[in-house]
């Protein structure tokens, strides 16, 4: 246990980062499970696509605060993956 955990956590740390950010923008999965009481971000974006036209500056402001968590978490852990995929 000495030997293999230690040199198995770069290699764990990185399965855990890019399961979590694959997860956090997973939108089939969110958008079949959900209703329109319970969205998440992702899936709210498309009530700002209707036959009239689509509200881009929205659109846009939402699709960068749902990338903000994964831009910190990536600044965070970023020396876990690259010591992982090494």
């Amino acid at each position: 246990y000495d030997i293999i955990f230690p040199l198995a956590r770069p290699g764990l740390a990185v399965t855990l980062i890019l399961t979590w950010v694959f997860a956090w923008t997973e939108y089939l999965l969110a958008a079949t499970l959900t209703n329109f009481h319970a969205r998440t971000l992702t899936t709210g974006l498309s009530e700002y696509v209707t036959t009239t036209g689509t509200a881009w500056g929205i659109m846009a402001a939402i699709a960068m605060l749902t990338l903000v968590p994964a831009l910190i978490v990536f600044s965070v852990v970023q020396r876990h993956i690259v010591a992982g995929l090494t």
